[in-house]
């Protein structure tokens, strides 16, 4: 097997050094734009063979709704943040994910967490967790969604506090009356009694704050606001088997056959790439040869009257 990679290798080297190698007149070398639709420009160019689009896979499934009542307006809808570099598309409760704008060979999309359930501070609902993306070296990937006033639903801002640790700022109107995010009223009768016994002892001090946390922490689990430790754990290890499944998946070349077939494919890709650095700078070529005419048209305009002006002069003197 490793004989068959290696070959495999020295062949995709091969091929990009000839591709890096066949150099465009210096009037047609330009920075390459970004071409709509290209797809269908590949497709039309080499043999009609259909581009795949990046289709991304989950490690886990999202959690059931949970939360607020009025948030299910929410569900099933997608909300989209483009930056310089990237697009950003939440959905509540399914997941987030991230598309990189670029030109780039198979630039990166994937998702950036699952929806699985709500932290929850001081009697409020306080931000959406989505967790379990994509790996991330030796972690997955996450997304906190924080929630401020405003007059309609949008994705207003995207960052990364830490490495593959994101937190989205989420617009929207259903968090302009603070009381709607209040945990304690969403709560079934019995989950309340249970509630305001432990409050109770905390006054009286027959439980520590630690302890208090602890039984508060089962209530807004059996609500359905929090996942349960089993539940975590299955999750965790069905991430870890398909990873593993993925890496098997991933070990294509064991034979000859593979190896050829890979090969084939990538001859394919850089046909591609041929057609498009070619197009583009065609485009390019077009476009300046346009502007200099344009430019030469304006100053034989420019020569013709300063002539006619001269001889206007002439003739009245």
């Amino acid at each position: 097997m490793e004989i068959y990679e290696s070959i495999f290798w020295v062949i995709f080297i091969f091929l990009n050094f000839i591709a890096s190698s066949q150099t465009l007149p210096e009037s047609d070398v330009l920075s390459i734009k970004i071409v709509d639709d290209i797809d269908n420009n590949w497709t039309n160019n080499f043999g009609n063979q259909a581009q795949a689009k990046p289709t991304l896979e989950a490690n886990v499934k999202a959690a059931n709704f949970s939360g607020p009542p009025h948030f299910k307006t929410l569900f099933g809808k997608c909300f989209e943040k483009v930056t310089t570099l990237y697009k950003y598309v939440f959905c509540p409760f399914h997941n987030v994910t991230q598309h990189e704008i670029s030109l780039q060979w198979k630039p990166y999309n994937g998702i950036l967490g699952i929806w699985q359930e709500w932290e929850i501070t001081d009697n409020k609902f306080t931000a959406m967790l989505m967790k379990d993306g994509d790996k991330c070296g030796s972690i997955y990937r996450s997304a906190r969604v924080v929630f401020t006033c405003s007059n309609k639903n949008q994705l207003n801002d995207v960052s990364e506090p830490e490495v593959c640790h994101y937190l989205l700022h989420f617009e929207t109107p259903l968090v302009c009356q603070p009381q709607t995010m209040f945990v304690y009223p969403y709560l079934s009768a019995e989950l309340r009694d249970a509630w305001d016994e432990i409050e109770g002892e905390l006054l009286r001090e027959e439980i520590t704050k630690k302890g208090y946390q602890k039984e508060l922490s089962k209530i807004l689990t059996r609500a359905g606001f929090l996942m349960t430790n089993e539940t975590k754990t299955s999750l965790v290890k069905k991430a870890a088997e398909k990873l593993v499944d993925a890496d098997k998946a991933n070990d294509k070349f064991d034979s000859l056959e593979k190896c050829s077939a890979e090969y084939a494919r990538l001859q394919a890709e850089m046909e591609g790439l041929r057609t498009l650095i070619s197009l583009t700078a065609r485009s390019n070529h077009l476009e300046r040869q346009k502007k200099t005419e344009i430019a030469a048209g304006k100053k034989e305009t420019n020569r013709h009257s300063t002539s006619l002006f001269h001889k206007l002069r002439k003739k009245k003197n």
